[in-house]
């Protein structure tokens, strides 16, 4: 015993003090891991986000209530959803970064798609355009099955951390794996929050419109789809179809103007203000909807691939301060000629 115990013959307190010692140890670990995540990442404890979210079970449902309207005209919304979503929602509206962030990728996640008219052929269509939605789920269930294989490694490394506390180089590759377990399962998680049921028949264009405008108060509405060829269930599907692609104008620019309303001497290369159908899924909604077209009338599955360049723009400058002074010049100039004929008068 004195050989074991270094001298004492009191296990217990040998062992209290060792105990006492992983408690410290494990504390310590945990408060770099925060330390080091609140100082590079927003000032969130994405390890404690991911305790949190597994916390849920899967299928449990939380309410979520929205404040759309203004003034004196508000109304209070409230939806279910996934509890592991409503706690995402929750963490990234406590910080202004992520919350332009949720801004820009909620309607990509949750936004619905709502299509007129609806009959056997444009049912079709959207049925082949869901697949890409459905495709995700597979995705969610499989990074759920490898997250259950990573687990018991990590519970295995941290026993032996505990055992031999000492051991500095254990316990840091510990916390490197636990890191990123909890990122995969905040990435999970994440992209399982996306809608899967996205598409509503419509009974009419001007419905349609209402259902958008009303879903876009909440930031919930991604697109609307007008087939334009007047068909029914006992017509063939034509080979020219037509169709237009209905988003909110904070999405994508007015088609009444072919140029911007304020002219401005600079090339459009802020992301993403000035690549609107690329940044709200204008273009991907199209192709897809253009590929399913294709499979039904040719039987032949089309790759993904969008391929896109800006219109090129001659050798430019950004000199600030001709931005500083270019709303102001116009003014300074017509009140110095107000000015100078007022003294001479």
């Amino acid at each position: 015993l004195n050989s074991i115990c270094g001298g004492r013959n009191d296990l217990s307190q040998y062992s209290n003090q060792n105990q006492s010692a992983k408690t410290n140890n494990k504390q310590t670990r945990n408060a770099q891991t925060r330390a080091a995540t609140n100082e590079f990442l927003f000032g969130i404890d994405w390890n404690s986000l991911a305790i949190d979210l597994l916390s849920y079970d899967e299928s449990e449902m939380c309410e979520q209530s929205y404040i759309t309207g203004s003034s004196d005209i508000m109304q209070i919304t409230t939806v279910n959803r996934s509890c592991r979503c409503v706690l995402f929602d929750q963490v990234f509206n406590s910080n202004s970064v992520l919350k332009q962030l949720l801004r820009l990728v909620r309607p990509i996640l949750y936004g619905k798609i709502y299509y007129h008219p609806s009959n056997i052929h444009y049912d079709n269509i959207i049925k082949q355009i869901n697949q890409t939605f459905e495709s995700l789920d597979e995705l969610v269930r499989l990074f759920r099955q490898m997250r259950l294989i990573f687990q018991p490694r990590y519970n295995i490394s941290e026993t032996i951390c505990n055992i031999f506390s000492n051991s500095s180089f254990i316990c840091q590759q510990l916390l490197i794996y636990n890191s990123s377990i909890n990122y995969f399962t905040i990435l999970t998680e994440f992209i399982a929050c996306t809608e899967l049921n996205r598409f509503i028949a419509m009974n009419s264009e001007l419905e349609m419109i209402r259902e958008g405008q009303n879903k876009a108060l909440i930031n919930n509405f991604l697109a609307a789809i007008k087939f334009m060829n007047d068909i029914t269930n006992n017509d063939s599907l034509p080979k020219h179809i037509q169709f237009k692609i209905r988003m909110t104008l904070d999405r994508i620019d007015n088609t009444f103007r072919t140029e911007d309303r304020y002219f401005s001497y600079a090339p459009r290369v802020s992301v993403p203000s000035s690549t609107k159908y690329h940044s709200y899924a204008f273009i991907y909604l199209q192709n897809a909807i253009e590929r399913a077209i294709i499979n039904i009338h040719t039987g032949r599955t089309v790759p993904y691939g969008v391929q896109t360049q800006q219109m090129p723009y001659p050798c430019w400058i950004n000199d600030k301060f001709v931005n500083s002074i270019s709303r102001m010049l116009p003014l300074l100039m017509v009140l110095s000629w107000i000015f100078t004929v007022s003294m001479n008068v």
